[in-house]
C-alpha cells in the first residue's frame, strides 16, 4: 500500500473537515444575525429562477 497516497488522502479529508467546521461556524454566526431565508422562502426563490417548477412547490404547501 503506498503510503504517500494514504498521507495525500488523510490531508484532503484533513482539509474538508477544517472547511466544514468553518462553514458550520459562519452558519451559526449568520443564524444569530438573523441573516437567513425561511425553506418557503427558498422555494419561491428557486421557482422564479426557474430551476423548480410551481407543481414541485406544490408539494411542500399541501
Amino acid at each position: 500500500m503506498n503510503t504517500e497516497n494514504n498521507n495525500e488522502k488523510l490531508d484532503d479529508e484533513e482539509k474538508f473537515i477544517l472547511e466544514l467546521k468553518a462553514d458550520i461556524e459562519q452558519a451559526k454566526e449568520e443564524f444569530r444575525a438573523g441573516n437567513f431565508i425561511t425553506h418557503e422562502e427558498m422555494l419561491i426563490k428557486l421557482e422564479k429562477k426557474g430551476l423548480i417548477k410551481r407543481s414541485d412547490l406544490d408539494l411542500y404547501n399541501q
